[in-house]
């Protein structure tokens, strides 16, 4: 029969793993000077002068972080120009074209919100025509 040492290689395993102090940890922010100035050589700043959802392009697979951001803004700057109908159709194809996590629920609100504009406008306009429609204005 084997002996204990034979059956039990398992905790014979010798692991070299770097003691803390021989490997310096780097922040992970961390970036070279010679990769910062090779970076700043191509940099230029984004400038936003309204209009963002005439630069968004719609994926149906592969949505990124950033374009995500960019279909929120679009949305909100719709929203707060009070193009509430436009918002609404850029938050419906969005939602169409199978966005998920986060982003989904917070441009499902917008919908529900530019819905609910819609609806007091259409009840406003209803209200002045029927007030004033026979007077001429």
């Amino acid at each position: 029969m084997a002996s204990f040492d034979d059956e039990c290689d398992l905790f014979a395993i010798d692991i070299d793993i770097p003691s803390p102090a021989s490997s310096p940890k780097l922040p992970r922010d961390y970036q070279s000077e010679e990769a910062f100035l090779e970076v700043k050589k191509t940099w230029k700043p984004k400038v936003e002068t309204g209009n963002i959802g005439g630069s968004i392009r719609l994926k149906s697979k592969g949505t990124t972080k950033q374009d995500s951001q960019a279909i929120m803004h679009a949305i909100e700057e719709l929203y707060f120009e009070k193009e509430y109908g436009k918002a609404a159709g850029l938050a419906r194809c969005v939602l169409s074209s199978g966005s998920e996590g986060e982003i989904r629920s917070v441009i499902e609100k917008y919908l529900e919100r530019c819905e609910e504009m819609l609806r007091r406008r259409q009840v406003v306009d209803e209200a002045l025509k029927s007030d004033f429609g026979n007077q001429g204005f």
